[in-house]
């Protein structure tokens, strides 16, 4: 996915906050949510209320340690707990998804915004790997002060190819598009998103007539994970000189994977036979952006079984079906649900469920899954059989990053004159 030389290395890693969020999270001591989480199930109204409203109160850094709603006996505590926890997920959801502004003194050092970028904004950089260049002397960028987290990284990238890495994963942050042909024609900014506009081009119809091709990526903020984008091109408009171009698919859907670097999607709209390619085109549309808010550890100690072992994360739970292991290799059978988002991933459900995941068969001996195939799926999650170049002895442990709150949101986009190019 990621291709051409990179002039400029940036890396990102989840270290001022665990969940992504930008905002730091408050201090919960699991011993204060256990405590809420055992009145619960009291007799007395009064006693469950006020457990109810003082899990509430600590906030979405509570999640962390809330017992999963399923692990309850009786109907009434396990109805407090989900209801706890949608209001703690979309506390956390509202918070990451903030638009995070940067200050820094009128005159200042590149090392000044980066280091107030990832004090600021909770994207963190290893400076270890940022080009030298970016660390010279230099004032401001222009503008009043705050500005957004996106239009720092407009100042500092200066036109080049920026890559960044979460966890295992690298994630590429264009100016231009993976192509290094293509360049970026438009450019917007929304809150935690960027939008950019990569191609705008015609194509004559064997009948007469043109298409324009529209094609847009966006991506989110490096401590926010993409997991994948749905447009319909029915919320897509396209003006040409005050006339609305028809979509060519009228309807259509996409649903297009993401977790690394920008998700593009692009539609086709018809100029009629006898009317002239524009120069410009005005376009807006809106896309719907599914990102992971919060992730998080779920380690299993012990691989010997007896099996299925479970834990849960929020929204989340991994099962350890099974293991079969020899001296050479071994295989895990995990099952990863993830509650209440029954039919929302269709067939992309498969790419959010697979969490990364680490086998330690030794103390300090860390290792990464050969290979990872998905044998079944189901509503409620997906089955997967996991490959390790080892044997897993007696302690041996794994651990498991899950996306433990998603949030859904909708990106309403506007690009006004666009020039249009005959396509090659």
């Amino acid at each position: 996915m990621i291709t051409g030389s990179l002039l400029g290395l940036w890396s990102v890693l989840y270290a001022a906050n665990p969940d992504g969020s930008a905002r730091p999270l408050a201090m919960v001591l699991p011993q204060q949510v256990a405590a809420f989480a055992a009145d619960l199930s009291s007799d007395a109204r009064a006693t469950r209320t006020q457990a109810e409203a003082g899990l509430i109160a600590l906030g979405p850094a509570a999640l962390e340690h809330l017992p999963h709603a399923d692990s309850a006996r009786d109907p009434q505590t396990r109805d407090s707990l989900r209801r706890i926890a949608r209001t703690l997920e979309a506390a956390d959801a509202a918070i990451a998804l903030e638009s995070q502004t940067v200050y820094v003194a009128e005159q200042s050092t590149r090392r000044k915004w980066i280091d107030a970028l990832a004090s600021q904004t909770g994207n963190q950089f290893r400076l270890d790997q940022v080009p030298p260049r970016w660390l010279d002397a230099g004032t401001r960028p222009p503008g009043v002060d705050p500005i957004s987290f996106w239009e720092v990284i407009r100042w500092l990238e200066a036109d080049q190819q920026v890559t960044a890495t979460i966890g295992r994963e690298a994630k590429l942050l264009p100016r231009a598009s993976q192509q290094p042909s293509a360049k970026v024609l438009a450019e917007q900014h929304r809150g935690v998103f960027r939008l950019q506009c990569l191609e705008c081009q015609s194509r004559p119809l064997p009948r007469g007539g043109h298409l324009i091709r529209i094609r847009v990526g966006v991506c989110g903020e490096p401590r926010l994970r993409p997991l994948f984008l749905v447009s319909g091109v029915d919320q897509w408009k396209v003006v040409a000189k005050q006339e609305v171009c028809a979509p060519y698919t009228p309807g259509a859907r996409r649903e297009l994977p993401g977790g690394t670097g920008t998700i593009e999607v692009s539609w086709d709209f018809v100029i009629p036979a006898g009317t002239p390619v524009p120069d410009a085109v005005t376009i807006d549309g809106e896309l719907a952006l599914t990102l992971a808010t919060r992730t998080s550890r779920i380690d299993f100690r012990d691989l010997q079984g007896p099996f299925p072992i479970t834990r849960r994360r929020g929204q989340s739970s991994v099962s350890v079906l099974g293991v079969t292991s020899d001296v050479a290799h071994s295989n895990i059978r995990l099952a990863v649900a993830l509650g209440g988002r029954d039919g929302l991933f269709e067939s992309y459900r498969a790419a959010l469920m697979t969490p990364d995941l680490k086998l330690e068969p030794t103390p300090g001996n860390i290792l990464a899954p050969v290979d990872i195939n998905q044998i079944q799926e189901a509503p409620e999650g997906v089955v997967l059989e996991c490959h390790f170049p080892a044997e897993i002895p007696a302690g041996a442990s794994l651990q498991a990053q899950v996306p433990t709150v998603i949030a859904t949101e909708k990106i309403a986009f506007w690009f006004e004159q666009v020039p249009v190019t005959p396509a090659p």
